[in-house]
């Protein structure tokens, strides 16, 4: 089968093992242009449902493995990550029950045009800052909305005043950790192993407490101000992902010809493609700011 014929084989399959639940198929734009096919999956007791993207199940399928047991595989999922609860998704209408839950999130501002023609954003470097609303937690992770610009009718606010919300959210609200990455490796070895480190080029780690789209944090100046005062050093901020960056101490490295062509290549092996976030490294300047060659 063709990809748009499995799609719609799996919901079939779903919907007749699941027939108290409603079976649509959803197209849904991702970061980065890329967009995905999924089902979601809704009952009575709560209309929100976590979609559940079919491409690699798809795989499986080219992979020899059969319909059943891989629609059992998508029961399987849905019934893990169902939210059993009603959602209060009311609050999502009147701005001020939303104001307090605003954040931004950093995408690539040309990969994401198509995205940035429906959203408001406030551009960073060559990246876009986005709005979105923080809605709560599921079995699946954090449930968010990106805010879209016929949200701003019904709330009754411009454009202007939702990013200077959001930015004051960011000031207000911007918790992180910054550890170092041997530590962050050394937690997911067992205990006997360790792993050799190096104290001429120390990297961290920058995460927020949710470890959900922290890269942005690279755009509060306090922050960073703070980690480049923490580390007495310029700032070499590596796009690790749209959910965190790595940093390191410049130490008189203004040449980023090699650390870009790494991130690069780490984008293209390891980087999953809708959580990429830029290909090149950045330079933050004690004092002074993101360097010109950032963009």
């Amino acid at each position: 089968m063709e990809y748009l014929e499995f799609v719609e084989t799996m919901r079939d399959w779903v919907e007749e093992a699941l027939p108290d639940q409603k079976v649509t198929v959803r197209e849904v734009l991702k970061n980065n242009g890329i967009r995905l096919q999924g089902l979601t999956i809704t009952d009575q007791i709560c209309a929100a449902s976590p979609t559940i993207y079919l491409e690699r199940f798809y795989e499986s399928y080219l992979e020899q493995e059969g319909i059943d047991e891989i629609g059992e595989k998508i029961v399987e999922v849905y019934e893990e990550n169902r939210i059993r609860e009603e959602l209060d998704l009311d609050f999502i209408n009147v701005y001020e029950t939303v104001r307090e839950n605003l954040y931004f999130k950093a995408v690539n501002r040309e990969r994401n045009r198509e995205l940035l023609s429906e959203v408001p954003y406030k551009e960073f470097l060559d990246l876009a800052l986005v709005p979105y609303v923080l809605i709560g937690a599921t079995p699946m992770g954090s449930a968010t909305a990106v805010v879209r610009r016929n949200m701003l009718n019904l709330w009754g606010v411009t454009e202007e005043t939702l990013l200077q919300d959001t930015n004051l959210n960011m000031v207000k609200n911007a918790a992180y950790t910054l550890t170092r990455i041997e530590d962050i490796i050394s937690d997911m070895l067992p205990k006997d192993e360790n792993i050799p480190c190096s104290d001429e080029t120390q990297m961290y780690v920058l995460l927020n407490p949710g470890k959900n789209f922290a890269a942005a944090l690279m755009s509060m100046e306090h922050v960073m101000e703070k980690i480049a005062e923490d580390l007495n050093a310029d700032l070499i901020v590596l796009p690790s992902s749209i959910h965190e960056v790595i940093i390191l101490p410049a130490h008189g490295m203004t040449e980023l010809t090699k650390l870009n062509e790494m991130v690069k290549s780490v984008n293209e092996t390891t980087v999953s493609r809708e959580e990429v976030l830029s290909d090149h490294a950045y330079l933050y300047q004690r004092g002074i700011g993101y360097a010109g060659n950032n963009n």
